[in-house]
């Protein structure tokens, strides 16, 4: 992460999978206009810049936050767990390149498409998934750190998952 501060912190809020959009964006209006460059023209030089850097980190802190799998990355990342650490699962990675072999020796159209559709469906139930773990960290049945080894391997199968259904050629 190229920020120097959480974005949560930066944008006033708890830190939460499941936020409510439009206070986010509330939220970001609200110090966009308190530290926004053209509100200060008055200010010293070095206010003008204390401001243009404040207001860079509030739209990177709200570009992340918006994005449910930048917001999972960074809520991993507070908790002191990192997706690049994740060991690769051998019998995912065996489906994936079985998958994917399938898939280029077929000339079948409509084979390919059930391959891809197979992976959307999967990438939708590990959706499901996690915004069910999520939420229950949200409402503080269960921690992040008790979760967050559960949530990395669904975010783990989930990128591959996802690639599958939205990248193949």
């Amino acid at each position: 992460m190229n920020l120097t501060e959480n974005p949560f912190d930066l944008l006033e809020l708890e830190p939460c999978f499941l936020l409510d959009l439009e206070h986010l964006q509330n939220k970001y209006r609200q110090l966009q206009k308190k530290y926004h460059p053209d509100r200060l023209t008055q200010a010293s030089l070095a206010e003008q810049r204390q401001a243009q850097l404040r207001s860079t980190q509030i739209n990177a802190a709200y570009q992340i936050l918006k994005d449910p799998w930048k917001r999972v990355h960074i809520l991993l990342y507070l908790a002191h767990f990192s997706l690049e650490s994740q060991p690769a699962n051998k019998s995912l990675l065996n489906e994936i390149f079985d998958a994917q072999e399938a898939y280029e020796n077929t000339t079948d159209e409509s084979q390919k498409a059930h391959i891809k559709q197979t992976y959307a469906l999967k990438t939708q139930a590990l959706d499901e998934a996690l915004n069910e773990l999520f939420l229950q960290i949200d409402n503080r049945f269960i921690s992040l750190t008790q979760a967050a080894e559960q949530a990395l391997l669904l975010i783990h199968q989930r990128k591959y998952y996802y690639n599958m259904a939205f990248h193949l050629l």
